[in-house]
């Protein structure tokens, strides 16, 4: 390789230190890392600290004194872990009412398929007694009772997650260099932003035309709902400013951590109040699984799909 050096070649010593390719992400979510950045840590070690769900309400409680968050403004936890607290359960909206009942408050489990509501939220949401399961999601209930509990299974927690207050396109745009610095620090050169919606793919858009994507992003258009017109904002396969739309992705099931994986299997021991015969469950029908491949392969365009039971699979 020493005999292409030129005058303009720069030489570095590495020494004992490895020279490596830039790694390619093969799935992830970049710009959801970009907000996620922004909202309370509730993981538990090592990621986080949180032990508990007194830690996870006292690590809230800092979180809106340190960030100054008014009453009436969203507070947002991520990553706690019912598994990894003592108490081996998701907490209730009566416990983040007791963090505070004049904020809507709203935390996403570790696996990015859950969250906790407290009443303030849902009340805002108009989710009640009255409100029925979306499909392909779960509002729990309290015990005895049809009144939620403040957990919401997939759908219903992707449609909370969906009214989540964006910031201004420059705060938006500042998260988003500062989550592809923190790609860059792994070593990681082209990220993926897997499940890109329609307004973070306007906002991947504004990045590329600005020339502030510092590496290559390859996003999966979220197609939702299926049956809805093929997204095609962009043509697929081309990169215009290190912004390349690689596909379009489905999400078919669930997460293991919450028994909502889809199994062809019971599971061993199923969620409380499930039968034993309970497998989980599908996030779309079979059928529109078979036209969303039918419609990409049509086209030509890469499908991908999250899949993490079986029977999903």
């Amino acid at each position: 390789i020493m005999r292409l050096r030129g005058r303009r070649t720069e030489v570095v010593e590495l020494g004992e230190h490895a020279l490596l390719p830039g790694f390619i992400d093969a799935h992830g979510h970049l710009t959801a890392t970009a907000a996620m950045n922004q909202y309370a840590n509730l993981a538990a070690p090592p990621v986080g600290g949180v032990h508990s769900i007194a830690e996870l309400q006292e690590t809230l409680r800092q979180f809106i004194r340190q960030r100054g968050i008014a009453p009436g403004q969203w507070v947002i936890g991520m990553g706690y872990d019912d598994s990894q607290l003592a108490e081996h359960r998701h907490p209730t909206r009566d416990e983040l009412d007791a963090v505070a009942n004049d904020r809507p408050i709203l935390i996403v489990h570790v696996s990015g398929h859950f969250s906790v509501a407290n009443s303030t939220l849902l009340a805002q949401r108009q989710i009640d007694a009255t409100t029925a399961d979306p499909a392909g999601g779960v509002i729990r209930r309290r015990s005895g009772s049809s009144e939620p509990n403040g957990v919401l299974e997939e759908n219903a927690h992707m449609a909370m997650f969906a009214a989540v207050p964006k910031p201004d396109l420059e705060g938006s745009l500042k998260n988003l260099s500062g989550a592809l610095r923190y790609y860059a620090s792994m070593g990681i050169t082209t990220v993926q932003d897997g499940g890109t919606m329609r307004d973070t793919l306007a906002l991947l858009r504004e990045a590329a035309s600005r020339r502030q994507l510092d590496l290559d992003v390859v996003a999966y258009r979220f197609w939702t709902p299926v049956g809805a017109a093929f997204p095609d904002e962009l043509p697929y396969g081309i990169y215009q400013g290190r912004l390349k739309l690689g596909g379009v992705k489905l999400i078919l099931d669930g997460a293991p951590q919450g028994r909502t994986a889809y199994l062809s299997q019971p599971y061993a021991v199923p969620p409380a109040g499930q039968p034993a015969s309970y497998r989980g469950y599908p996030s779309l029908p079979e059928g529109a699984v078979g036209k969303a491949l039918h419609e990409a392969l049509q086209r030509g365009v890469p499908l991908l799909a999250h899949a993490n039971g079986d029977a999903a699979a």
